[in-house]
């Protein structure tokens, strides 16, 4: 099943294949990925028939699997996309698709893919009625790969009020010495987004 949703999905970006974009979009990532040259609305419109077919979990997992080794950086992004509607109640899915995120984090890393899963696993976050998905972060947090620390650092960037604020400090308070630029920019951008639910705690 994977394997045919996942050239569906070809299919179907390579038929709206932009070859002037593409280029550009290729340099804004530093020319580290190629692209087909197409903007995120019209990506999504696309393939949205074929994320309905990814409903489930595990067909989702096996579909972000296949599309992540796909060439075109779109394949990841529609991964994530597919991932981000994920809302699983078994806890051992919940783990699964932590650990899946994980494994995708270290594949063909960069801000534009490590991001929205992070925010997968806010989404697991959410999900999970015990406190695995947070202890399992405390690991990440620790990860000798910056993005992992970066994704831990911003997973709960849309929990608002649901926010572990004892974590969000520590994490980034771990990794304040850190002088690498996507450290740095993740400590801000989680502070930011909380400060929207409570300023003071942040200012303290």
């Amino acid at each position: 099943v994977a394997s045919v949703l996942v050239g569906e999905v070809l299919k179907r970006l390579g038929s709206i294949a932009d070859p002037v974009k593409a280029p550009k979009m290729s340099k804004y990532m530093r020319n580290k990925f190629l692209f087909f040259g197409i903007m995120a609305p019209s990506r999504r419109e696309a393939v949205k028939e074929v994320a309905k077919e990814c409903s489930d979990a595990v067909v989702a997992m096996d579909v972000a699997r296949g599309l992540w080794n796909e060439p075109y950086r779109e394949c990841q992004y529609v991964a994530c996309d597919i991932l981000l509607q994920q809302k699983p109640t078994d806890q051992k899915l919940i783990e699964t698709m932590t650990e899946t995120v994980k494994e995708l984090i270290n594949e063909k890393s960069w801000w534009d893919t490590v991001d929205p899963l992070a925010y997968v696993i806010g989404n697991m976050l959410e999900c999970d009625q015990t406190d695995k998905t947070l202890k399992t972060l405390d690991s990440w947090i620790q990860d000798e790969s910056m993005w992992i620390r970066r994704a831990a650092i911003i997973s709960q960037n849309s929990r608002k009020a649901k926010t572990d604020v004892d974590r969000l400090f520590r994490y980034c308070q771990h990794c304040a010495h850190e002088e690498e630029f996507f450290i740095a920019k993740a400590i801000g951008w989680a502070l930011r987004s909380y400060a929207r639910t409570d300023a003071g705690a942040v200012r303290k």
